[in-house]
């Protein structure tokens, strides 16, 4: 801090001195040699807050994993079935996704009871086509079909946990 030079005190004894700070040239200056690195820590941070809000967060628990689609289908795997397996995982997928919007406020119970339906609804038509292949002695399938039966309870449940009312 500086004294203001003399002739500005004032004429009379009993003035008060006023002390004014100096005068920074900048933002930063007085701030340390460590300021750098607290404003690089909070773009590093923005930046990776941005990304895990981007994919949704992180891993989640529930509904169980959603197996994967299957790769390079051979002929045999062309079927109705593998087809409707197929779809079944996609809609398994949308319906994680909009739980987890759900979960955070994003949506309505109506986004979510519709992305409910559609699991249902393709989960019908795969215990349909398995029951069919199942009755043609093809037991093929037999392993990714519990799978996805497994994950599709578990979709049925975390349903049933949110409050929501089943579509009719």
């Amino acid at each position: 801090m500086s004294l203001p030079p003399e002739d500005e005190r004032g004429t009379e004894p009993n003035d008060p001195v006023v002390l004014l700070p100096d005068e920074p040239e900048g933002f930063f200056r007085g701030r340390g040699p460590g300021w750098w690195l607290v404003v690089v820590l909070l773009a590093v941070g923005s930046v990776t807050g941005a990304v895990l809000l981007l994919r949704g967060g992180g891993e989640e628990t529930a509904p169980a994993a959603v197996p994967t689609p299957s790769r390079a289908p051979s002929p045999r795997e062309e079927s109705p079935l593998a087809m409707a397996m197929d779809s079944l995982v996609v809609r398994l997928r949308a319906y994680r996704e909009r739980k987890d919007r759900f979960d955070r406020g994003r949506i309505g119970c109506d986004s979510l009871a519709a992305a409910y339906q559609e699991v249902d609804r393709v989960y019908l038509d795969v215990a349909v086509a398995f029951r069919q292949r199942s009755a043609a002695a093809d037991t093929s399938g037999t392993e990714r079909f519990d799978r996805l039966s497994t994950v599709a309870d578990s979709v049925y449940r975390s349903f049933d946990a949110t409050g929501c009312r089943r579509p009719g």
